[in-house]
C-alpha cells in the first residue's frame, strides 16, 4: 500500500515539474521573439540606406552640383536661406553637354523621376535637423509635409539620420539626398543615399 502511494505521487510531481518547465520555457520564447522581432525588421527596413550603389550615385551627383556649370544663373544655393531644400535639376546647367551628361547619368543611376527635370534629388543645407526642435530644417519639414510630397520610407530615412551638428572636416555646407528605383526583373525597391557637397 505504501508503495502504490510512492508511484502516484511520484507522477504528480513529474506533472507539476512538466508544467513549471513548459510555462518557463514559453515566458523565454515569448521574451526572446518580442526582442529579436523588432531588431529583424529594423534591419530589413534599413539595409536600404546608404548602400554602396546608392552612395556612388551620389557622389557622382554631387561632382555635379559642385561642377561651376550648374546653377549659374538660378542660384538655388541662396534660397536655402529661407528654405529647408530644393531639387536638383539637370536642367539648371547652362551647357547642353553637362546637361546631357547630367540627364544620362540619373538615368543611368534609376534614380527615381517623374520626368528629368523633376526627380528626387534634393540639396539642402549641411546641418538637416536642430537638436533644440526649431522648425527651420530639413528633418522637419520632411516631417510634417504633406502626404505625397515625400514617400514614407524618405521620411523614415530622415529621421533615422542624425542631425550633423558638428561641422564638416571638408569645410561642406551643403548636402544631396536621392531616391533610387532599383528595377531588377519584378523585384522593384527603393534606397536612399546622402552624401555631402562641398561647394
Amino acid at each position: 500500500m505504501v508503495k502504490k502511494n510512492y508511484k502516484l505521487n511520484n507522477h504528480g510531481f513529474v506533472l507539476a515539474e512538466t508544467l513549471v518547465v513548459s510555462v518557463f520555457l514559453t515566458i523565454m520564447f515569448t521574451m526572446i521573439y518580442s526582442n529579436y522581432y523588432p531588431i529583424i525588421g529594423e534591419y530589413e527596413k534599413r539595409e536600404n540606406y546608404d548602400d554602396v550603389d546608392s552612395e556612388y550615385a551620389a557622389y557622382w551627383i554631387k561632382e555635379l552640383i559642385e561642377d561651376p556649370y550648374y546653377d549659374s544663373s538660378n542660384d538655388n544655393f541662396k534660397k536655402l536661406d529661407t528654405d529647408t531644400y530644393f531639387q536638383f535639376k539637370c536642367s539648371d546647367f547652362t551647357g547642353s553637354s553637362k546637361k546631357n551628361l547630367c540627364i544620362n547619368l540619373v538615368k543611368a543611376f534609376q534614380i527615381n523621376c517623374i520626368s528629368d527635370n523633376n526627380c528626387q534629388i534634393y540639396v539642402t543645407k549641411y546641418q538637416i535637423g536642430d537638436p533644440t526642435g526649431g522648425t527651420n530644417n530639413f528633418k522637419y519639414t520632411v516631417k510634417n509635409a504633406p502626404k505625397g510630397t515625400f514617400s514614407s520610407g524618405f521620411k523614415d530615412y530622415v529621421a533615422y539620420l542624425q542631425n550633423f551638428k558638428i561641422e564638416s572636416r571638408f569645410g561642406s555646407k551643403y548636402r544631396v539626398f536621392l531616391v533610387i528605383k532599383h528595377q531588377e526583373d519584378y523585384n522593384n525597391y527603393l534606397t536612399y543615399s546622402n552624401i555631402e557637397v562641398n561647394r
